[in-house]
């Protein structure tokens, strides 16, 4: 059994629109096929390229990139049991084994696969970025140590996070192992993000937190935001969420970082709202969405108030490239009225859209820094549900051949939806699947929210 969590794939991919639809098409139409729905939130599927990846236990695929020029996929997750990579066998040597695979969907072959082959606890993939021809893998590991490439990296506690980099243009096992974070007690790591020349992990710790100068302690379980360099040497940024009167409760799922050291922060917790029904303020769980910059002068990063949305569950934050102001494009799902934040009072809320479905899916965008809203959209079907999105925005990059003014900032959408079909804006798409199964599909949307392909 292959499960593909569609959550979190595929974050800040950094081609061209038409070959970033070109890899999120290979992950719907090459990687897998959906078959019935996880139980945590993902999708069991079967490899249809027989023998490609395959497990006598369990795979999963946490997070998805492609080469500069899409000929490759990066495929990276954990397996448990015995597995196949290709033409390559492998057993895990724990619970789960964290693995990067390189995929030639052309050939149908994994000529490069780089696996965890010392955690006898768990050890699993919490992201992938590309920037430029350097791929960036991050893993978790619970257990004394976690071994990749001929590297053995040890915890000074009960685990800690790595990063694998690797070139995306050599053929070669050439990499880089290095450690982030250890942790000594509870931990959870939520999100990670790349940029040009720094890095944000967001999740939750209790205890100490030690980076490679410096550390960081919580008497109770915390949500924070790490920032530093690629490999968070030298100076380690660390900011808290604290309990106010209004907010409690943060969990960091997902982040996304700019260049210049701004940050967005998705999540949940309990909030102050106003209920209509009774004109009180009540307590509720809602979405909230948090900016943070880093300011050099000050050095430490500054909050800014953050956002609420009602009835929603956030899945993914990405850049919206090209943007000015910087603005980020958020992805979730809801049910009911979706409700968000009213700019004149934070306990107030407008209901822009009613769910079609059980649970319908959307997409926003929000300035970077102030978090304001520009604009909303909605997918769903009566009688369907949206499954959690992921999103991906194209960027072109410096070292591409591509013409940076060819689909330079698209906004693109995958996910996973049960029912007989699912509707965004004039686009439909019906499912491919037998009753109770689930369908995966990729939505095309402009800089402006407007859906261009289903």
């Amino acid at each position: 059994m292959v499960q593909c969590n569609t959550s979190s794939m595929a974050r800040s991919v950094v081609v061209a629109g038409a070959a970033l639809l070109l890899l999120l098409s290979s992950l719907t139409c090459v990687l897998c096929s959906t078959s019935s729905q996880g139980m945590d939130g993902g999708v069991d599927v079967d490899i249809i390229h027989a023998g490609l990846i395959s497990s006598d236990d369990e795979v999963t695929v946490r997070a998805i990139e492609s080469s500069l020029d899409a000929n490759l996929i990066y495929a990276c997750g954990s397996f448990s049991g015995h597995a196949l990579f290709g033409r390559t066998s492998v057993e895990s040597v724990g619970r789960t084994t964290f693995f990067l695979a390189q995929i030639d969907i052309a050939k149908n072959e994994v000529p490069l696969l780089f696996l965890d082959k010392e955690t006898e606890g768990t050890s699993e993939c919490v992201g992938l970025n590309r920037i430029g021809y350097h791929l960036y893998a991050f893993a978790t590991f619970v257990g004394p140590a976690m071994s990749v490439a001929g590297t053995k990296l040890r915890s000074t506690g009960i685990g800690g996070m790595v990063q694998l980099e690797i070139a995306t243009d050599d053929t070669t096992d050439d990499s880089l192992f290095v450690p982030l974070l250890s942790f000594d007690d509870t931990f959870v790591i939520g999100g990670v993000d790349v940029g040009a020349d720094n890095l944000a992990v967001v999740g939750g710790f209790q205890g100490t937190m030690k980076f490679v100068e410096g550390e960081s302690q919580a008497t109770n379980f915390t949500s924070f935001v790490a920032y530093g360099d690629h490999h968070l040497r030298g100076d380690v940024f660390v900011y808290q969420f604290e309990d106010s009167d209004d907010i409690s409760g943060m969990r960091a799922t997902s982040v996304c970082v700019s260049d210049g050291g701004a940050m967005a922060v998705g999540g949940s917790g309990t909030a102050v709202v106003s209920d209509e029904s009774t004109s009180s303020m009540v307590r509720e769980e809602v979405a909230l969405l948090h900016a943070l910059r880093f300011d050099a002068a000050a050095r430490e990063l500054l909050p800014s108030r953050p956002a609420r949305l009602r009835h929603a569950l956030l899945s993914d934050i990405e850049l919206l490239w090209h943007a000015d102001p910087e603005a980020i494009v958020v992805t979730g799902v809801f049910s009911g009225a979706l409700g968000t934040q009213a700019k004149e009072h934070p306990h107030h809320f407008v209901y822009p859209a009613e769910a079609e479905g059980a649970v319908d899916g959307f997409s926003a965008a929000f300035h970077l820094d102030s978090l304001e809203l520009l604009w909303i959209n909605t997918m769903g079907y009566p009688g369907s549900s949206v499954r959690s999105l992921f999103a991906a925005t194209s960027r072109v990059h410096e070292e591409s051949s591509v013409d940076s003014s060819e689909d330079a900032s698209g906004i693109f959408v995958c996910g996973s939806f049960t029912g007989s079909r699912l509707a965004a804006g004039a686009y439909e798409q019906r499912s491919t699947q037998v009753e109770g199964g689930a369908t995966l599909f990729v939505a095309e949307a402009l800089p402006s929210g407007e859906w261009t392909r289903l």
